[in-house]
């Protein structure tokens, strides 16, 4: 399952917070992997982890993974060519499923077949075919 915890909304209105899938912070993930870089102009207080995040980058840094690849210590030029990249923008369909206070909330894929598949196995369920109230007897052994 997926959770996104916002810890805080700057002054444009931008929401600052953290990606989870299971356990697992995709943050760390993206930056152990050269696949990201942290953004710490808003400031690096605001971030919970900002010190396991920061060694991620440094990890991808030292091993020149990705976008590291020609990372020169000191120097902040990345591996970009001098044509201009052309950027795709993601956008997935959600539906807020939870709110639960405090800027944290759940979303559920609008498109995933699963959750689909689930809700039509729950709306096939018959209400016939549920137990008689009462008839469940327990036993002391």
């Amino acid at each position: 399952m997926s959770r996104l915890n916002v810890e805080t909304v700057d002054k444009n209105g931008t929401f600052l917070g953290s990606m989870w899938e299971s356990r697992t912070n995709v943050a760390t993930v993206l930056l152990e992997a050269g696949l990201a870089k942290m953004q710490t102009s808003f400031g690096a207080d605001m971030i919970v982890e900002a010190h396991i995040l920061e060694q991620a980058e440094r990890t991808a840094k030292n091993q020149k993974l990705n976008i590291w690849e020609n990372y020169v210590e000191g120097q902040e030029t990345l591996n970009r060519s001098t044509t201009v990249e052309t950027r795709q923008k993601e956008t997935l369909k959600v539906v807020v499923t939870e709110v639960l206070g405090g800027g944290r909330f759940y979303v559920q894929s609008v498109g995933d077949q699963r959750i689909a598949s689930f809700q039509n196995q729950l709306a096939s369920l018959s209400v016939k075919d549920a137990p008689i109230i009462g008839s469940f007897k327990p036993q002391k052994r």
